[in-house]
C-alpha cells in the first residue's frame, strides 16, 4: 500500500489537474499559444497519475465496504475472496504508481543519430557494418521506434561503407 506521503503527493498532483483543467478553458491561456502548449504537456503528463489515483481510491472504497461485510456470516466466503482480489489490485496500482511518480528522463524524447562505419579490414568490415546496422534496426524495431536511414554509402559486396 501506498505512504501518507505518496498518497499526500498524490492529491496534490489531482489538485494541480483540476487546477489546469480550469487554466484550459481560459481565453488568456488559449490566445497565449506558448504558454498554452507548456499547460498541456503538463495535463498530458499527469492525465494518466490522477487516472490511475482514483481508481486507487475507488479500490480503497471498496475494500472498506468488503470488510464491513465480513462481519456477515452468509456473505463472510464472498467477503474473504473478494478482498483477496481487490488487495492484490491495490498491489498493481500501488506499484504503477510508484513508477509514474518517479522523475522522467529529459532525453526520454530526444532523437538520435547512429552513425556506423566500416573500419579497416575492406569487404570484412564493411559485412560487419552491415551486420551492426541490421542488429540496431531489429532492435528497434522490437521496442517499436521509428528508424530512417538519413544516408548510406554500399560496399562491392553487399556491406555498408558507412551508413
Amino acid at each position: 500500500m501506498l505512504r501518507d506521503q505518496i498518497i499526500l503527493r498524490l492529491k496534490q498532483i489531482c489538485d494541480r489537474y483540476d487546477e489546469i483543467s480550469a487554466l484550459l478553458s481560459d481565453n488568456e491561456i488559449i490566445n497565449n499559444p506558448e504558454r498554452y502548449t507548456k499547460i498541456t504537456k503538463e495535463y498530458s503528463d499527469i492525465k494518466d497519475i490522477v487516472s490511475l489515483f482514483k481508481t486507487y481510491e475507488d479500490l480503497q472504497e471498496q475494500a472498506k465496504e468488503v470488510k464491513a461485510m465480513l462481519v456477515d456470516d452468509e456473505l463472510q466466503e464472498l467477503a474473504k475472496a473478494e478482498s483477496i482480489d481487490i488487495e492484490q489490485q491495490l498491489k498493481e496500482l500501488s506499484r504503477s504508481l510508484l513508477i509514474k511518480l518517479l522523475p522522467k528522463d529529459p532525453t526520454d524524447q530526444c532523437d538520435i543519430y547512429l552513425e556506423i562505419r566500416a573500419g579497416t579490414g575492406g569487404e570484412e568490415a564493411a559485412l560487419f557494418a552491415l551486420d551492426m546496422a541490421k542488429m540496431y534496426q531489429n532492435y528497434i524495431q522490437k521496442k517499436r521506434w521509428q528508424v530512417s536511414v538519413v544516408s548510406q554509402t554500399e560496399s562491392h559486396y553487399g556491406g555498408y561503407k558507412e551508413i
